[in-house]
């Protein structure tokens, strides 16, 4: 089953999950064998001022403008922070409701054991080598700018295990439940003072069974980080087109909006989350979790954009080399 049709049904019928759009119905092709083929889903139409992405992107571009202007200005609009908290304690929600309503073993919390860290370590290498692959046969087609970074990530490639290992949470206590599987502030609608999370389908690349399958919760934590991550430096990429950064002023004060919306993020999932099972208690548990799967999330992003998007390469492989460099050197 599709899991855009599977969570649809999940979230409305069984779980009655306010914030989420509510599935009215679907359209499947149903061959002569009976097999079946997801066409389209029917949601309710919520009335919204735009998903988080279009939002977050417009009051960066004014945030740019005013700091070009305004040299010493520290004046902030809190909307965006209360709009980032509001998302950490609509995706809590979800996530306590994934992990205590459980229809049948499609939805059931499973534990996570060393197999499966071992899987997932293994997976992500996998994507590392295959996006390295296809960075190779589309050479010619890099950009100029690009190609020290590829050179620094094959360089570091081979202490990658290495590094996963360290992030991995070791304990009987960390469960896996059915998740988003590609949050992202695009997948989010602010509708008014509150937001309602989208998009269901899974990671387009993926196979329908990885689409379905269980993980930790920070997987999605760290989709919306990284995507937060992905805005600031949307932004910057935008300014640069229309003037210089003197000084890297305003790449210093988009990393401190980055870091004021990261916490506020956080601050909402955590203080709405109260199952250690899907959050660690020890903060650094939890950002190990992150950091493992926002590699994840960059390594398949490369692989994916170095066959269709290769001018949009340089956002994930700069977060990898920033989130490699800030582990211990391998010894």
């Amino acid at each position: 089953i599709h899991p855009a049709v599977e969570m649809g049904r999940f979230l409305t019928d069984v779980a009655a999950f306010a914030n989420a759009p509510e599935l009215l119905g679907t359209a499947e092709l149903i061959e002569p064998d009976g097999s079946r083929c997801a066409l389209a889903t029917l949601h309710v139409q919520v009335q919204n001022q735009g998903d988080a992405w279009t939002v977050t992107s417009g009051y960066l571009d004014r945030f740019v403008e005013e700091r070009r202007f305004l040299q010493d200005s520290d004046g902030e609009e809190q909307t965006p922070l209360r709009q980032m908290a509001q998302i950490g304690r609509r995706l809590a929600e979800l996530h306590l409701t994934l992990a205590t309503v459980a229809a049948d073993d499609d939805f059931a919390p499973e534990p996570v054991g060393e197999a499966e860290w071992q899987r997932w370590t293994q997976e992500i290498v996998e994507s590392a080598d295959r996006a390295l692959d296809v960075l190779k046969l589309t050479r010619g087609s890099l950009r100029e700018a690009d190609r020290p970074l590829i050179e620094q990530f094959a360089a570091q490639k081979a202490a990658l295990t290495d590094i996963l290992g360290r992030l991995t949470t070791r304990g009987p206590e960390l469960m896996a439940i059915r998740h988003h599987g590609n949050l992202a502030l695009g997948q989010v609608l602010i509708v008014k003072d509150d937001v309602f999370i989208t998009g269901f389908e899974g990671e387009g690349g993926r196979a329908l069974a990885q689409r379905r399958r269980k993980m930790p919760a920070a997987r999605d934590v760290a989709g919306l980080v990284h995507s937060i991550d992905a805005s600031a430096a949307a932004a910057l990429q935008r300014a640069l087109t229309l003037a210089h950064d003197d000084h890297g002023r305003l790449a210093l004060r988009l990393g401190e909006w980055r870091d004021r919306s990261v916490e506020a993020f956080l601050s909402g999932y955590r203080e709405t989350m109260n199952d250690a099972r899907l959050w660690p208690d020890d903060p650094w548990a939890a950002q190990r979790l992150i950091d493992f799967f926002m590699l994840e999330r960059a390594f398949y992003e490369i692989e994916q954009g170095a066959a269709h998007r290769v001018d949009r390469l340089s956002f994930p492989l700069a977060a990898i080399l920033r989130m490699l460099s800030q582990q211990p050197p391998v010894t």
